[in-house]
């Protein structure tokens, strides 16, 4: 991945008059790929590059404030002719700084949602591999592994936050909403077997058991693609029917189980 305006890995020192500098993913092996950035207390966080759209200097945005002081929502952007909401992720964490801190925001889209990250700076991009990370989410709910990184001379301890369950604090109808889409589901067709499904995130993993339970299968989830496959081998294959995985997960990530 390349910024718009230069070849080079780290994208921390940007001019002022730099509006924009945007992430190409259209090479990239998005799931191994993060992007590593710093909050306002200097600490090291990380967030797949398949959520990043782009980044945009914070002076360069017209922000309308949000009238609830204590909103996770700071107010709201004018972006590429869309209106996007925009998060303080400190504010999210449960700490805030002081403004002058903060010089980009990170622009995420969810597929249905899209929202602005007001953050410090941007390290890079990275690749890290799924068996250096360790789950954190017992410790911490708003994280799902923490790793060791080093990059544009920068070392330390790197915290993969739970974007999901970020989105789901920022817009919490989403989740009712969505839940509620699965009401009345039916099987199309009757699953002889056990499903077995692996997903990091905790607040898709509730989801992914609402969905099952409707359905009254017969499941397992488990949080990496290691436990998945540690239970896989104690079955019989025949008595296994779907497997369900996420992608980026710790320890072992969903193709690596797959292979």
């Amino acid at each position: 991945l390349t910024t718009a305006k230069t070849a080079a890995p780290a994208v921390e020192n940007y001019e002022e008059d730099d509006d924009l500098i945007g992430l190409i993913t259209s090479n990239a092996d998005a799931s191994g790929q993060y992007v590593i950035f710093r909050n306002g207390f200097d600490k090291l966080y990380a967030i797949n590059v398949a959520k990043v759209e782009e980044l945009i200097a914070y002076n360069e945005i017209e922000l309308t404030d949000n009238s609830n002081t204590f909103s996770l929502i700071s107010g709201v952007a004018k972006v590429r002719g869309n209106v996007i909401p925009i998060v303080n992720f400190d504010r999210w964490l449960g700490n805030e700084a002081d403004m002058s801190a903060y010089e980009l925001v990170m622009i995420c889209n969810y597929g249905s949602e899209r929202l602005g990250m007001v953050i410090k700076n941007v390290l890079g991009i990275l690749s890290i591999d799924s068996q250096k990370m360790v789950d954190n989410s017992d410790k911490d709910e708003k994280t799902s592994f923490i790793t060791e990184v080093a990059l544009g001379g920068v070392h330390g301890l790197c915290l993969v936050f739970d974007s999901d369950k970020m989105l789901m604090d920022i817009f919490p109808k989403i989740e009712t909403t969505e839940i509620a889409k699965t009401h009345g589901l039916t099987l199309g067709r009757f699953l002889k077997g056990k499903l077995l499904s692996a997903e990091d995130s905790g607040v898709i993993r509730g989801a992914l058991i609402t969905v099952y339970e409707q359905l009254g299968l017969d499941y397992e989830v488990f949080k990496n693609g290691q436990l998945l496959l540690e239970r896989l081998r104690e079955l019989d294959p025949d008595n296994v029917s779907l497997i369900v995985t996420d992608l980026e997960m710790p320890v072992m990530d969903g193709l690596k189980m797959i292979e």
